[in-house]
């Protein structure tokens, strides 16, 4: 529910789910901070918390998909795909990740090929 995303974001959960990403404790940490950020992603009164934190583990941590591993379900939802393609560096950073070779490079792409065919997004 929306309000408790609210609630949550209030109480400032946002940096301690970010520093799981970063790695400070175990994978499987990691991946129930991304689920955790990922619902609070998707409702446009939290989304800008969440965004604005800063492009979220591994889009600038090489060594952690949780980033990209976050954006593949908000991107995958019909839902206000729009806040994703406004965030700086969102679509820099998934075209790096597309061209790369790495296990990352076809979420990066389903991510791209998500958020071109929303009618939303093109419009």
């Amino acid at each position: 529910m929306e309000e408790f995303a609210e609630t949550a974001v209030n109480a400032g959960v946002i940096p301690a789910l970010v520093e799981l990403l970063r790695g400070k404790l175990t994978w499987v940490e990691q991946r129930v901070a991304v689920q955790a950020l990922g619902h609070l992603a998707t409702y446009a009164s939290t989304f800008p918390a969440v965004a604005n934190y800063g492009v979220w583990g591994g889009l600038v941590n090489g060594n952690s998909p949780a980033g990209i591993g976050l954006l593949q379900p908000i991107c995958s939802y019909k839902i206000d795909r729009g806040p994703i393609t406004s965030c700086p560096g969102i679509i820099e950073a998934l075209c790096n990740i597309a061209q790369s070779s790495d296990d990352w490079q076809y979420m990066a792409i389903d991510c791209l090929l998500w958020l071109l065919q929303d009618p939303n997004y093109l419009s």
